[in-house]
């Protein structure tokens, strides 16, 4: 019985909904018009404007990270096996004091996908002087200076300039290059559980036909790496890129690392044609993973990083629309 009251009601208030309807119908009849047709339509909401555009970005930045020029000196044990089957258990020593440098220039490439209240900024940097590079997602609002008009689309095209903070997840790394080296000649060398044997294989490509070759190794390198996800806020100030196809930003952020890891590389070299092999990874040798790598910095023994990468990254780029 309540299900059925409550039916009731319901279609009364749907009956008075659309009495109006049928009275413009009845009218519309009336005066000669054969169906009901709306006699105007309905004006869009000025504040709707949703056109987008995408910019594609490039330019230069400056990392400032503060002083890192301590000590790294890495220790573990490996063991060799010669032509002859010989066994030989040895200690590698490796150092360095250039892992990160200070007040660093960097090249940028990014690309802006753009609304007119919000944007999305997907990033990319590398640097050759500490052989780093990071990779950025972020979301920023658009903050017109100026503004003048009452609709979205009157704001957008009455100033020049725009405002955008923004908040990005960046990934970011550096390698402080080669801290040592083993001979590889005529040994396989057996550490943090990679074997490298005396010879590897490289492919060359000629006329979309495969090539392979094998060379001697010469020796086996490693390589300290660090790896820093963080958050990073971000402050723009750019020119308007819905008045004109080319726009410039200048841009300053701070990145915050919140989960930080080292490793080592290990990589083969061959003097006699001057090719490498990539034998394992950062990842694969981790520092935190390994209890036999002794690692230090000034002394003092880490194991997962020796400082955090906090840096101040300033920088300008220049867009061009690309799509809109």
């Amino acid at each position: 019985m309540k299900d059925f009251l409550l039916f009731k009601k319901y279609t009364y208030c749907i009956v008075l909904l659309l009495l109006p309807s049928c009275f413009n119908m009845v009218a519309a009849q009336s005066n000669g018009i054969p169906d009901y047709q709306p006699q105007y339509k309905q004006a869009k909401n000025p504040n709707t404007y949703r056109t987008k555009i995408s910019l594609l970005l490039f330019g230069v930045g400056v990392m400032s990270a503060g002083t890192h020029s301590g000590l790294l000196n890495v220790n573990l044990p490996y063991k060799t096996i010669d032509l002859n089957g010989v066994k030989t258990t040895h200690v590698f020593h490796g150092s360095s004091n250039h892992l990160f440098s200070n007040q660093s220039p960097e090249i940028v490439f990014g690309l802006d996908l753009s609304r007119p209240l919000y944007a999305f900024n997907l990033s990319a940097g590398m640097n050759p002087f500490y052989r780093g590079a990071f990779y950025s997602v972020g979301y920023g609002v658009n903050l017109y200076l100026g503004e003048k008009g009452t609709t979205l689309k009157e704001k957008t095209q009455s100033c020049n300039w725009i405002i955008r903070p923004s908040l990005n997840v960046n990934y970011f790394s550096f390698s402080t290059g080669s801290i040592g080296s083993i001979s590889n000649t005529n040994t396989t060398i057996y550490i943090l559980d990679t074997e490298a044997k005396p010879t590897f294989t490289y492919s060359t490509q000629s006329n979309h036909t495969s090539y392979s070759h094998t060379v001697h190794a010469d020796n086996l390198f490693i390589s300290y790496k660090q790896n820093q996800l963080g958050l990073e806020p971000k402050i723009a100030f750019c020119s308007n890129p819905y008045k004109k196809q080319y726009s410039i930003q200048l841009f300053a952020s701070y990145f915050v690392p919140i989960f930080e890891s080292s490793g080592l590389i290990l990589t083969q070299k061959s003097n006699t044609v001057n090719k490498t092999n990539l034998l394992s990874g950062s990842s694969e040798n981790s520092i935190n993973h390994h209890n036999e790598i002794n690692a230090t910095y000034n002394n003092q023994v880490f194991k997962t990083v020796p400082f955090h990468a906090n840096h101040i990254y300033i920088g300008v780029t220049f867009g061009i629309t690309i799509s809109n």
